[in-house]
């Protein structure tokens, strides 16, 4: 059984189940966002969704919870040793000292760390340290707590020791010195290397879920939200803002609609060549058509399940390092 079907079970399982006559029930609704349900079921719930505001929102947070155990999921993978070996590893020549745990040794061993992985460690050991030994190796700033999944001889008379890691703990001076690096990192991501996407979205359920994939899919991004589209030109005109790379732009928008919105960057010289991606629930012919008419770089429909909104969340980051690289 999936990581994702015994979560969903755990958190449901003890559930009374009880219909609307009105609405889809949660539980269906998940259901559909973990692609659980038959083709039958799948046409009647769409259907539903397409003309019910309330069963619109609950498929949205469902939407959500199934992202977040599609993420989960992800995670348990890496638990197996397979993938572990498919992890980068990078090469690391650096002084360590180890010490077994379990059976309890007193006196550390002198080693050197070869390689490092998210979830491993390799050294080479002087002495055989027997597989499933639970060891703490000390490198500068850190003291590794593993247990030892191979142990094998190698050519320099010693022994190479491969580490599952299972907890590091860090020195107080590396921790400092690990924020402040990351501080440093964020304000000049910020500043001046982020990709500036402009998303125009009255939705807060679909700015979540789009900023969730876009994290997730690692764009080095930093979003800007427009709740209408005349937030989104006064935006787009504001000499004081960072013009976006790229435009996300919803149709169905209070105030000024998304085709109308598209019209006025057009028609103004200081914003017309801006590259706009529609992202919108509309598969009607004529939305798609007039959007093209207008210069759309891409049109996107929101999906109604977790899968599709990965494979959309794809084409979006190959479009933003595409229009980044351009401008």
């Amino acid at each position: 059984m999936s990581v994702a079907h015994t979560l969903a079970r755990l958190r449901f399982g003890n559930r009374v189940r009880q219909r609307s006559s009105d609405h889809v029930h949660s539980e269906d609704l998940e259901r559909f966002a973990l692609n659980k349900v038959g083709d039958v079921e799948r046409a009647k719930i769409a259907a539903h969704v397409y003309d019910c505001e309330v069963c619109r929102s609950g498929l949205e947070e469902a939407q959500q919870f199934a992202f977040q155990l599609a993420k989960t999921a992800g995670r348990s993978v890496l638990s197996s040793g397979h993938e572990r070996r498919k992890e980068q590893r990078l090469g690391v020549t650096e002084a360590a000292q180890v010490k077994i745990l379990q059976p309890p040794e007193f006196t550390a061993v002198e080693c050197e760390a070869t390689d490092v992985s998210s979830s491993g460690l390799r050294l080479r050991v002087p002495r055989a340290i027997f597989r499933g030994t639970s060891v703490e190796v000390k490198v500068e700033g850190a003291a590794i707590f593993g247990t030892v999944r191979h142990c094998q001889r190698n050519n320099e008379d010693g022994f190479d020791v491969g580490l599952e890691i299972d907890q590091v703990e860090w020195s107080v001076a590396e921790v400092g010195a690990q924020f402040a690096a990351a501080a440093a990192r964020e304000q000049h991501r910020t500043a001046d290397s982020t990709i500036e996407v402009l998303l125009v979205e009255d939705n807060a359920a679909d700015v979540r879920l789009t900023r969730m994939v876009l994290e997730e899919l690692a764009v080095p991004c930093h979003v800007t939200v427009a709740n209408d589209g005349v937030e989104a030109i006064n935006h787009l005109l504001d000499s004081k803002q960072r013009k976006p790379n790229l435009v996300l732009l919803d149709l169905n928008l209070p105030k000024m609609g998304g085709l109308e919105m598209l019209e006025r960057v057009r028609s103004e010289d200081a914003i017309h060549s801006i590259a706009i991606a529609v992202l919108s629930s509309s598969a009607s012919a004529s939305d798609v058509r007039r959007s093209k008419e207008l210069g759309v770089c891409a049109y996107f429909q929101k999906p109604v399940d977790y899968d599709l909104w990965v494979q959309m969340g794809h084409e979006i980051r190959t479009l933003v390092f595409q229009q980044a690289a351009a401008q």
